[in-house]
């Protein structure tokens, strides 16, 4: 009996370390398939992005913590936009391979018609070529592959990179919370207001001591709040309305930087041209015009209710 037992004991041993072999065995592919496909990239060692679509071309350089683009006068690229694209090309892994067929590549969108990216290195050494491309303009997501390889992966939660500048710039010309807005300087028409909030967040004006209630001055701040560029345009501030500026607003806060937009005349397309008063380049943006004119009445609004009346006029 004592035998039998030790036998069926070490039946079960045997059973298990084979058991344990069989997924030792399996577990070192599955460990290579789950690696990074791009395990040398860091995207914090990416110093430029280079971009070609076609006969288009567009690069993207590092300048300290922030990004440029060097063809449009330096202007500040979206940081965020561009640090989630490296993220993202770096968290591509080994399973998501979707064909290893170089006949494949043209339907698969890394073909000759391919958006090709080059990562550099401040130096100049790539880091890596690439492909992007998409099977479908339906279907959402992006095909890579590098440029002297086959293997083709896909990323469902990666656009392809557009060489048009617009959709790496830096679009918020103004992005506050309203409430953090302790003085507020306002002019429009040649008139211009000074306000400053109180603690029980009404208004008082500093040269005419009038209050005003938030209900009469936060609304113009609330458009302001979210003001959105549309493109860079090649223009001189001078020739674009904005010396003088047609209108203009400054604010203090208590916890951030002074911020001051200006408003110009309209430009070629519809757009009215805006800056900020903070860049030391003579830079003029696109802003919509409908936005323009909301800041513009909501300014002439405040003049009005302090006894200012503001002309009005096209721009």
């Amino acid at each position: 009996m004592r035998l039998a037992q030790r036998n069926v004991v070490l039946l079960v041993i045997v059973a298990l370390l084979l058991l344990l072999t069989l997924l030792e065995r399996g577990s070192a592919p599955a460990l290579r398939e789950s690696r990074a496909w791009l395990a040398d990239l860091v995207p914090a060692k990416v110093h430029s992005i280079r971009l070609e679509c076609g006969a288009s071309r567009l690069e993207l350089v590092r300048a300290g913590a922030a990004w440029v683009v060097p063809t449009r006068g330096r202007f500040p690229a979206d940081g965020r936009v561009v640090d989630e694209f490296l993220l993202r090309l770096a968290s591509i892994r080994e399973t998501e391979r979707i064909s290893t067929d170089p006949s494949m590549h043209g339907r698969l969108g890394v073909g000759e018609n391919a958006t090709r990216v080059h990562l550099l290195a401040e130096g100049g050494a790539t880091l890596a070529d690439l492909c992007i491309g998409s099977a479908s303009e339906s279907r959402s997501g992006a095909s890579l592959r590098r440029a002297q390889e086959d293997e083709v992966f896909r990323l469902a939660t990666l656009a392809v990179p557009d060489c048009a500048p617009a959709g790496w710039l830096e679009a918020r010309l103004a992005d506050f919370a309203p409430s953090e807005v302790r003085r507020f300087r306002g002019s429009v028409g040649g008139e211009g207001f000074q306000l400053v909030r109180l603690p029980d967040g009404r208004w008082q004006g500093e040269e005419s001591a009038r209050l005003l209630p938030a209900a009469r001055v936060d609304p113009v701040l609330l458009v302001a709040s979210n003001l959105f560029l549309e493109d860079l345009r090649d223009v001189a501030p001078a020739d674009a309305g904005l010396v003088p500026p047609a209108a203009s607003i400054e604010l203090e806060f208590e916890r951030f930087p002074a911020l001051g937009v200006e408003l110009g005349g309209t430009l070629a397309g519809g757009g009215r041209a805006a800056r900020r008063t903070d860049w030391k380049e003579p830079w003029v943006v696109d802003l919509p015009r409908r936005v323009a004119e909301r800041v513009e009445a909501g300014l002439r609004q405040v003049l009005a209710d302090l006894g200012t009346p503001a002309t009005g006029g096209e721009h």
